[in-house]
């Protein structure tokens, strides 16, 4: 499970980079992720949003996380126009974002399923 302040740092980076590949100008990848950025913590701070994700939940929608990866990733391959070493690196970048989505929700959701466990039988301490 990531920290909230690692995963906002992980999610500008991995933005800026994926910007960069499919546009390749710095400064629009720069302040496309900044204006994302601050619309993350603006509504952090403004407590913003469809109500509390939980680890199950969160975990769900995970699952059909790749469908929908695979499902952008041919939309890039069919209409966007760009060196093959680029859609290689994109290819990379989404499924470095799949694969993280997927590992983070499922250690977020059996910490849970173990804390919850733990409540339930205070015996076993």
């Amino acid at each position: 499970m990531v920290n909230d302040k690692v995963s906002t740092m992980l999610m500008f980076l991995w933005l800026f980079v994926t910007v960069y590949l499919i546009n390749g100008g710095l400064i629009l990848a720069f302040l496309i992720s900044v204006a994302v950025l601050v619309g993350r913590l603006i509504g952090k701070a403004t407590k913003t949003g469809v109500g509390k994700l939980t680890a199950e939940k969160r975990f769900k929608q995970a699952k059909f996380f790749p469908t929908f990866v695979l499902l952008i990733f041919i939309l890039f391959w069919l209409f966007a126009e760009m060196e093959g070493w680029r859609m290689l690196l994109l290819a990379c970048m989404f499924l470095i974002m799949m694969v993280f989505e997927l590992t983070d929700s499922y250690l977020w959701y059996k910490k849970e399923q173990e804390s919850a466990k733990n409540e339930s039988n205070p015996l076993s301490h």
